[in-house]
């Protein structure tokens, strides 16, 4: 044996695993509930740290949505304000307040109907994919 090669020393050599003397069913069974119950429990915590990581990338991600939110409304109010600065300064102001309510209504009224439009909408018609 001493002439051969390391590879085929270890091929040689047999593997022992070791063995309870006195080994049951029923032990058999406990251990297999007991290694079940090891994985289902890895699993569970598997799931409330994906839950946990989830939950605070979408409260990070709401407190910019509601920071930008916030933003564009100032945004509007200040474009309402140019708009109605911009009409003709001959016209009576209950007028230009009419005008630019009018515009500004019609364009909610728009996005909210797009709004609509895309709740409803089927995911597959969403993502540009057709049956």
């Amino acid at each position: 044996m001493d002439a051969l090669d390391p590879q085929s020393q270890r091929e040689n050599q047999r593997v022992r695993v070791p063995v309870e003397e006195g080994l049951t069913v029923e032990g058999a069974v406990e251990h297999l509930v007991g290694a079940a119950r090891g994985v289902v429990q890895d699993q569970v915590e598997l799931v409330r740290l994906k839950v946990e990581s989830s939950v605070a990338r979408v409260l990070r991600g709401m407190v910019g949505l509601a920071s930008g939110s916030v933003l564009l409304l100032i945004t509007l109010v200040v474009l309402v304000m140019a708009g109605y600065a911009a009409l003709p300064l001959h016209w009576p102001p209950v007028v230009r307040l009419l005008v630019v309510a009018a515009a500004t209504g019609l364009l909610g009224a728009i996005l909210a109907a797009w709004g609509v439009h895309r709740m409803r909408a089927e995911p597959e018609t969403e993502r540009g994919v057709t049956s």
